[in-house]
């Protein structure tokens, strides 16, 4: 996952060895006297699924024939006791014997038990049912590498015709052919199973293996770090299996099936499977953990946030989920708050190098380069192959113009690199993000702050580039503009236009002139070959607005409300423009028109209410409408936003109700605390002074 939820068997450690004790313990297990079903034992099984298991038990055995009943009491067995599971799978079997599902469950049950011989059993039958099942054939053909690899060979080449892009099977045939001492195949075959799925771990890592064998120390040792990096792979178009871990409500199978699918992008799939095993067992830190980090992959920060608060307020010292935590902050760009935690960590295990990468990386954005070289250095003398060490001194150099110190790191981290091809791109891709993300406000500090990356920043170290004879990074470098203008249009097309505008300002000259600008000639030439683009044309206006280009920034405000009058967002950054430049009557009349085609908008009622309520003018202000606005906007966001109760407060203000105004606004500040926003609360906390002495906020006139 975002670093790797690989990791996470550590934390489920606990929980895995309770699965394995009762699936173990098998003299726990009891008959039904009247339908001979085996009944578990249910310690230690959460309450909800204790529930389910108890429910769907009486009714199968008032009904044993009926493989529906059967299979469902089965499903449910699974995780806690797979033997059990098997025998009521091939009861199951029995009711239905044309039915390969429960053939091939019950293969899975003995396989998850270590009961190889049977589960092999089972999986030939179900091969008799089906024998183009892709997901089959591979765990038929993982059981049997180790005594018949020819015949696990076979198997897995009838996967790899079934499904061509699981990289499961080209591992298989990878393993295959090292065991008859084929290295040339081998090799090819690993190096399929990575294409197919670059973060497969274990390919990585068998790779790895051969080419030490075969004196390509160098390659090797990269491909060992890409194995530490890496994850399990995706379970292919395996439906049953998903199926299955559905009624699942923890365990190691279920969070690295979760993990696969999470990296094979597959995210959606990966958050339904651990939101209904969260519904089973709400009180899994290990899965909710996992959930957050799915969340977190997905875009869904807030709800991240809110899983890996309730992770930490079970268990406050786990590690893994303050580092989690951390990185979604950075996310939000809250970096205070990340450099909090990830110190915290940091104090309680020095020796930890994921978060002592994920500080480096935010010190970095926070502009504190010399810090962050200190910590890269830390990784590199612990792991002197480490590629994210030297590539992370390679980036803190270059952020203090120390290019010959850079071009050393990076040469390192160059011949550290599996794909050593793309990493022209990647250095691009790595430098002008950062230099977008160094635009977040950065906290106060008594340390000197490095400049933020930016054009002339790419230039020098492009000509530096040359010079070593780095010909393909120069270039790549000198590309910058064409670059920026596709990853702004495609953070627009995804609605991302705060992180747009900061990639297309962090690439203007300093100076902010417009003129000698090739990425804004670039970005201008896209919009008039896109007439109907109204999200780059509402990026473009917030830019020229920073830029204090005011005309043109209406001008193009004006078109995008044309081209898409239920835009929200033009509204929301051309009313709060007005009012920054203190135009609260024509920033009225700019939100209005927005409500007129968006009359069920929060955000818009959020906007309006607070000029209504805080204009500089009285004779622009109206309690009473503001209120009402800002009540309904409330409603409408489930009192979930801290800025939203923020206005509700001065609207109460404005009516001369500070009781209920010191409410609002300490909801606000409580509300912004526990979902780690933290960038409003010193705003929150002046007005909160304000209303606590009966006196309403007025924004200052302009």
């Amino acid at each position: 996952m975002v670093s790797r939820m690989g990791e996470l068997l550590a934390l489920v450690l606990s929980f895995a060895l309770l699965t394995s004790a009762v699936a173990q313990d098998e003299s726990e297990a009891r008959s039904d006297k009247a339908s001979g079903l085996p009944a578990i034992n249910l310690i230690g099984i959460p309450e909800k699924a204790k529930k389910e298991i108890q429910e769907a038990h009486d009714a199968a055995s008032a009904d044993d024939r009926n493989a529906e009943k059967l299979g469902r009491l089965a499903m449910l067995y699974y995780v806690p006791a797979p033997i059990s599971a098997a025998e009521v799978f091939h009861k199951a079997s029995e009711a239905d014997s044309k039915s390969f599902r429960w053939k091939y469950y019950e293969g899975l049950a003995y396989a998850s038990a270590y009961r190889s011989d049977d589960a092999i059993a089972a999986f030939r039958a179900a091969l008799a049912l089906d024998d183009e099942y892709a997901a089959l054939l591979i765990r038929l053909g993982d059981l049997t590498v180790s005594s018949d690899a020819e015949a696990a060979e076979k198997y897995y080449r009838r996967a790899r015709d079934a499904d061509p892009k699981d990289a499961r099977a080209p591992f298989g045939l990878g393993t295959c052919a090292k065991k008859r001492g084929d290295a040339g195949q081998a090799v090819a075959h690993f190096k399929e199973a990575i294409a197919l799925c670059p973060q497969f771990a274990a390919a990585h890592g068998a790779l790895a293996d051969v080419l030490e064998a075969e004196g390509q120390f160098q390659e090797a040792k990269a491909h060992r770090g890409e194995r530490d990096r890496g994850t399990v792979p995706p379970p292919g178009k395996d439906h049953l299996l998903i199926e299955l871990l559905s009624m699942a409500s923890g365990g190691t199978e279920l969070l690295q099936t979760a993990e696969g699918l999470a990296g094979s992008g597959q995210h959606q799939a990966a958050a339904t499977l651990l939101q209904k095993a969260l519904e089973r067992a709400p009180d899994d830190v290990n899965v909710r953990h996992a959930y957050g980090v799915v969340l977190d992959k997905m875009g869904r920060t807030q709800e991240a946030l809110r899983q890996f608060s309730e992770v930490l307020a079970v268990s406050p010292s786990q590690m893994e989920t303050l580092i989690y935590l951390a990185q979604t902050l950075i996310h939000l760009g809250e970096y205070q708050l990340a450099d909090s935690l990830v110190h915290e960590v940091l104090q309680a295990d020095k020796s930890n190098l994921r978060a002592t990468r994920l500080y480096g990386g935010l010190l970095l954005r926070m502009r504190r380069a010399e810090d962050a070289l200190a910590c890269f250095q830390r990784i590199v003398d612990r792991d002197p192959n480490s590629y994210d060490g030297h590539m992370g001194m390679a980036i803190a150099l270059i952020c203090q113009d120390k290019l010959d110190g850079a071009l050393e790191s990076y040469s390192k981290a160059r011949k550290l690199q599996p794909a050593a091809a793309d990493m022209s791109n990647r250095l691009l891709a790595h430098l002008v993000t950062l230099a977008a993300e160094q635009r977040h406000p950065t906290p106060e500090t008594t340390r000197e702050l490095c400049a933020p990356l930016g054009p002339a920043s790419l230039d020098g170290l492009a000509r530096a580039l040359s010079v070593a004879k780095l010909t393909d990074e120069s270039e790549a470098l000198q590309r910058f503009p064409e670059f920026v203008v596709k990853r702004v249009a495609a953070l627009t097309a995804a609605a991302e236009y705060d992180d747009a505008v900061r990639m297309a300002i962090a690439m203007l000259p300093p100076t902010g002139d417009v003129a000698a600008s090739p990425v804004m000639s670039r970005l201008r030439e896209r919009l008039s070959s896109s007439p109907s683009d109204a999200g780059m044309r509402h990026v473009l206006a917030v830019v020229m607005s920073r830029l204090g280009r005011s005309d043109e920034a209406v001008q193009l405000w004006e078109q995008a409300a044309r081209i898409d009058p239920k835009l929200e967002v033009v509204y929301l950054s051309w009313g709060m423009d007005l009012m920054a430049r203190g135009d609260y009557s024509k920033a009225n009349e700019v939100i209005r028109r927005g409500m007129g085609h968006l009359p069920e908008s929060a955000w818009l009622a959020n906007a309006l209410a607070w000029s209504l309520a805080t204009a500089p003018s009285k004779e622009l202000r109206d309690p009473v409408e503001a209120l009402k606005l800002a009540t309904r906007a409330v409603e409408k966001t489930q009192r979930n936003e801290p800025g939203v109760l923020d206005t509700l407060a001065a609207a109460w203000a404005a009516s001369g109700k500070f009781k209920e105004a010191v409410q609002a606004e300490q909801d606000a500040i409580r509300l912004a605390n526990e979902t780690w926003r933290s960038g409003g609360v010193p705003g929150y906390k002046r007005r909160l002074q304000l209303y606590e002495n009966e006196i309403p906020y007025i924004a200052e006139s302009k």
